[in-house]
Order: structure tokens, then C-alpha cells, then sequence
């Protein structure tokens, strides 16, 4: 099986063939696309290969070929009513690594250092308050560019299940894993919007609500919530989610912990 790079920058980049994981799900193979039409992404889908998205951050281009890939998926393994709810999720995953890309180079061109609780702080007011402006990304984004940070988005997928990770440059700082772990711990555990809110919002960045609406809309669909998953790996940030199709499919989680072997 391949993978497939659906980007405009084009580098062709080639490596040996590996095995298929346990979930028949493509490993290393990299196949390159200069300027991917709905052809190419379609094509890809319907040969089971890994698709790869990539851009400094959630932009209108990345938007489109995310929805069309998902289209695609949804319509080849018959699941066309979890696309609003995969989307949904992919889209909050996705803003969530442009902005730290973003954060990363307000802090770093503010010479502020993000582990340092008081230029966290004074650095957090004035990047929220420099998000009300209009076009206020446009600037970061073309720093965020030449710092060569990208937003990566992998999805593998195959007759047992989808997986999903964004992917971005950055590993989470202590404040913000903190912070995601507790909003996501909390949102497992509510109800509802209406009580999220009222109980566990706050004006750090954003209220959560997020990750509270995605653990809904994925109770929703009868997916377990706790297959989206955050953290941090080899410098970088990770947000997985993952989507069984049969009783085949084996988690990430499952597999580390040896439930199968390598």
C-alpha cells in the first residue's frame, strides 16, 4: 500500500515499502501529488492508501481538500452520516494546532517564552485580544511559513476503520497540556452544553466548548470518546481520533499496551 501526499509544494520523497499495520492501514510508502484535484484524492481513497494533508496552518485551501477527503472517505466505506461529526472534530483539532503554530510566533517574535508563567501570561491577553482584528492571521501565517512550522493532517483508513491525527510543529507547553487535559477530561464527563458551560468555562483561551461539543456529537454516532486523544510525541503535538468499523479494529492504545503483537 502507498501514502499519498495531497500538497501543493511538491517534493517527491520515496521510502522502501513496510507492512500493513494490523488494521491493514498503509505504513511509509510516500507518493507526492504537485496539485491535487478531486481526481487525485478520490483515487487515493478508493486504493486504500494513507493521505496526507500539510500547511502552516487551517487555511482555505487545507479546508477544502480536508472536506473532500472525508466526502470521499464517508462515501467508500458507507458511512455518510458520520461526516458532520467527523468534521466537526476534525475541524476543532485542526484550529486548535494552527493557533499554536500562531501563539509560537506572536510569543516568539514578542521575545516571550511560553514556559515562563509571567510572559505566558502577559503573552495569552494580548494574542486573544490581537484574534479580534480582522485578517489578524495573515501575518502569523506567513511567519508561521517561513519558521517552517506545518499542520499536518494523516488519515488511514481501511475496511476494520479511520484514523486520524493532527499533527502540528510544536510540542504542548505545560500550561496548554495541562489545561487541554482538564477541558477534555471535563467535557467526558458532562451531559450537555448548557452544563459544561455554566460549570467548567473559563477565558483562558476559548471556553472548551470544543472539546465538550465533539465528545457529545461523537456519544452521538456511538463513538467511544475517549479514542480522541491529545498529546505530545517525539517534540511535536498529536490529537488522534479513531474510528472503529468492525470488532477487527484494534486501537493505537491497545496495540502499545500489547493486546497484539507489533
Amino acid at each position: 500500500m502507498e501514502f499519498f501526499d495531497l500538497n501543493r509544494q511538491s517534493s517527491v520523497q520515496r521510502k522502501p515499502a513496510a507492512p500493513s499495520d494490523q488494521q491493514g492501514h498503509s505504513r511509509d510508502r510516500l507518493f507526492s501529488a504537485a496539485c491535487p484535484g478531486p481526481d487525485d484524492i478520490e483515487a487515493a481513497v478508493r486504493s486504500g492508501k494513507t493521505i496526507r494533508l500539510l500547511a502552516p496552518i487551517l487555511n482555505e485551501s487545507l479546508s477544502r481538500r480536508l472536506e473532500h477527503v472525508l466526502h470521499s472517505l464517508v462515501l467508500r466505506y458507507e458511512r455518510p452520516a458520520l461526516y458532520d461529526c467527523l468534521h466537526s472534530c476534525l475541524v476543532e483539532l485542526a484550529t486548535n494546532a494552527s493557533r499554536a503554530n500562531m501563539k509560537h510566533v506572536f510569543f516568539f517574535d514578542r521575545d516571550l517564552d511560553q514556559a515562563r508563567p509571567e510572559d505566558y501570561a502577559v503573552g495569552q491577553r494580548a494574542f486573544k485580544a490581537s484574534r479580534e482584528h480582522h485578517g489578524w492571521h495573515r501575518a502569523l501565517s506567513a511567519r508561521a511559513r517561513e519558521m517552517g512550522l506545518t499542520l499536518e493532517i494523516i488519515f488511514r483508513h481501511s475496511e476494520n476503520g479511520l484514523r486520524i491525527e493532527v499533527i502540528n510543529s510544536l510540542e504542548l507547553t505545560p500550561q496548554d497540556e495541562r489545561r487541554i487535559r482538564e477541558k477534555l477530561g471535563k467535557a467526558m464527563r458532562t451531559e450537555n452544553i448548557y452544563e459544561f458551560f455554566t460549570t467548567h468555562g473559563d477565558d483562558t483561551e476559548g471556553q472548551g466548548l470544543g472539546f465538550a461539543m465533539n465528545v457529545l456529537f461523537l456519544r452521538s454516532e456511538n463513538i467511544d470518546p475517549s479514542l480522541l486523544r491529545i498529546g505530545s510525541s517525539e517534540g511535536r503535538t498529536v490529537a488522534r481520533l479513531e474510528v472503529p468499523f468492525s470488532q477487527q479494529y484494534v486501537t493505537v492504545r491497545a496495540r502499545e499496551a500489547g493486546a497484539i503483537p507489533a
